[in-house]
């Protein structure tokens, strides 16, 4: 069949992969960081979508109560959009995420909070580029991608909200996550 096939924790799975074989390019390509920022911001927004997604799947729309309410009694169901990348974030840290027993929500050092700001500015510059010369340092963008992974592992595996009916691809997901881990933080060097 000629089409595309993918739901949050395909786009996870295959996002990790594709930031894999960036990764292997990183010792002698300082370039490949501009896909793994991109692919990465698309992993973490995808984990958090997984994990913060309610059983209706509004509280992750940009009007979400009103898709929620048409959705409920009829009338003109709204546009369905995903909110924003910081609203899914302080979705995350909110107690919306306490669903289950054993729910957990996320809670960010410092660090973390900056890693993720910077890793979705970065990304919103790149994807949003303007015709510019640009010379960007990549010092910390390591302990960034770092960072990052371990929200990721925390929203999957450690919120409690995630529901795993397919043991294999869960234990996929954990192996993938530390071998690109393995690999991000083995980087000979910042700069080629």
């Amino acid at each position: 069949m000629n089409a595309i096939r993918t739901d949050t924790l395909n786009e996870i799975s295959r996002g990790l992969d594709f930031l894999h074989e960036q990764a292997l390019k990183l010792d002698g390509d300082g370039y490949a960081w501009k896909w793994i920022i991109i692919a990465l911001d698309n992993v973490l927004q995808n984990a958090m979508i997984e994990a913060a997604s309610d059983s209706s799947g509004t509280n992750i729309l940009r009007k979400g109560e009103k898709v929620y309410a048409a959705l409920r009694g009829g009338g003109t169901l709204p546009s369905e959009r995903l909110d924003e990348f910081p609203a899914l974030l302080d979705l995350c840290l909110s107690d919306q995420m306490l669903r289950f027993a054993g729910s957990r929500k996320l809670a960010l050092t410092e660090q973390q909070r900056k890693s993720l700001k910077d890793l979705h500015r970065f990304r919103n510059e790149f994807i949003h580029f303007l015709p510019r010369f640009w010379i960007l340092r990549l010092e910390g963008f390591r302990e960034m991608a770092s960072d990052v992974l371990d929200v990721v592992r925390f929203l999957l595996f450690e919120s409690g909200n995630v529901t795993w009916t397919d043991a294999a691809q869960r234990g996929a997901l954990v192996d993938s996550l530390d071998r690109l881990r393995k690999k991000i933080t083995s980087v000979s060097g910042e700069t080629p």
